[in-house]
């Protein structure tokens, strides 16, 4: 089966050969520290910065790691809003976070120096 047969397969709980291992992208500390731990090349994490998903890079990155495919360049798709929000600060927390509102409507909370996704605030 090819990687569309088996993820079709186990998306609609059919049969299938091989669970696919599916690459969502990574974020630019995690490549960062892959390159230092010696499992990617500087190059690879560097081009995966600058190029992004399904680049070249990002390819060399899951034949070395053992993803299947990267499930972004499958997505043909917008899903977002168009236009975006305008970002706003809402408010300026003592520890330095900030409540916002983002390009998709949403209050979040931010924390400086935190790279993961924001925790979303209940609808003010």
């Amino acid at each position: 089966m090819t990687f569309r047969e088996n993820t079709l397969a186990v998306l609609n709980y059919q049969p299938y050969e091989k669970m696919p291992v599916v690459s969502f992208g990574y974020w630019a500390e995690t490549v960062e520290k892959w390159a230092e731990e010696g499992h990617i090349t500087r190059e690879e994490a560097l081009g995966y910065q600058q190029q992004g998903d399904n680049s070249a890079a990002d390819r060399a990155i899951m034949r070395k790691l053992g993803f299947d495919f990267n499930w972004n360049s499958c997505i043909g798709s917008a899903n977002t809003l168009f236009p975006p929000f305008e970002t706003e600060v809402l408010e300026q927390l003592p520890d330095g976070s900030r409540v916002i509102r983002d390009g998709g409507g949403l209050i979040c909370k931010v924390k400086p120096g935190v790279t993961s996704s924001p925790p979303r605030l209940a609808r003010r």
